[in-house]
């Protein structure tokens, strides 16, 4: 019923509004001078108090496989808000560990020098190519790709020497 009442509270505000778009003090409030809210008159109309209206609103957003629990009388309000809220921080611990792992795959150095050899292996392989090039065993085209793919690659290995102060 709170989306019904909701759309109820919603039509009173837009009804109260004056011409210059300010809501006067009185017409938002109850007779006892506080803020009505749609949770308080659901609370009302049921006998239960206006947090666990908002408890199971919050509820029914965050996990709505948990409602026919709610109203079966399973689960209370606050042990489904628990729930929810166990969920989340099983969800945020889970993606922590998994940045913390990629941090320290990223970060570790010995996996960074492992790379870097293999790189600068690379380079001399291709640079053997370029000075077999070099003698005439290569058409001229093959040598001018030989080296530029050498010069690409000893600029590249600088630049990531250089990242990683290596």
């Amino acid at each position: 019923m709170l989306p019904e009442f909701e759309k109820l509270a919603a039509a009173r505000q837009a009804a109260s509004r004056i011409k210059d778009g300010k809501i006067p003090g009185d017409a938002a409030r109850g007779a006892t001078g506080q803020k009505r809210e749609a949770a308080a008159d659901v609370a009302k109309v049921f006998g239960i108090g206006a947090t666990t209206v908002k408890a199971v609103k919050r509820v029914a957003k965050a996990a709505p496989e948990l409602m026919p629990k709610l109203r079966s009388g399973e689960m209370s309000a606050s042990e489904a808000e628990r729930e929810v809220r166990v969920r989340k921080a099983r969800e945020m611990a889970k993606a922590e560990v998994g940045r913390t792992k990629e941090k320290k795959r990223q970060a570790d150095p010995r996996e960074v020098k492992g790379y870097l050899e293999a790189c600068r292996r690379f380079k001399a392989a291709v640079k053997e190519a370029v000075d077999v090039a070099a003698y005439g065993k290569f058409s001229p085209e093959a040598q001018k790709f030989a080296t530029r793919w050498h010069d690409e690659i000893r600029t590249l290995l600088s630049k990531v020497e250089a990242q990683f102060h290596v």
